[in-house]
């Protein structure tokens, strides 16, 4: 099933966002992920199980370990790790999940959940900053035809 336009509003509307994946390197895109959802005003939880602070935030352990002021998840994790942390995730009670286009395995279109809100194929950035790139990516992802309606 396609994912739609109502789908990505209901994410958008979460303003705090754990992110499964975070690096602790800085050139690392889950760090440009979290400098986007920063700048527009999303309260970010940095998720790795190998680091005590990314860009100066505590990041936790595990998705358990996040405050319950979270209540969207992003996952920006290698592809072998995904299915495993989508899981954890909504073992851990979440409900709205992005999973990174670079992190999709061939199961995260199967995974349906009751009330559990799945994002794939889509470019968060798009969406949350429409300017430079990101709104020319848009402007192709719109001429294909793979923008959510």
């Amino acid at each position: 099933m396609p994912i739609t336009l109502n789908q990505v509003e209901r994410y958008l509307e979460n303003k705090n966002v754990a992110v499964v994946g975070a690096s602790r390197d800085a050139k690392a895109f889950s760090n440009v992920i979290i400098k986007e959802l920063k700048a527009k005003g999303y309260v970010v939880y940095p998720v790795n199980p190998n680091a005590d602070t990314i860009q100066e935030m505590k990041a936790y352990r595990s998705i358990k370990e996040v405050p319950k002021q979270a209540n969207a998840v992003y996952i920006i994790t290698k592809s072998t790790e995904t299915d495993a942390a989508i899981d954890a995730a909504i073992a851990a009670g979440y409900k709205n999940l992005w999973v990174h286009s670079g992190s999709e395995t061939k199961n995260v279109s199967s995974i349906k959940k009751e009330g559990v809100n799945l994002i794939y194929g889509q470019c968060l950035i798009m969406y949350i900053n429409n300017t430079g790139v990101h709104r020319f990516h848009r402007f192709v992802m719109k001429l294909l035809n793979k923008i959510p309606k």
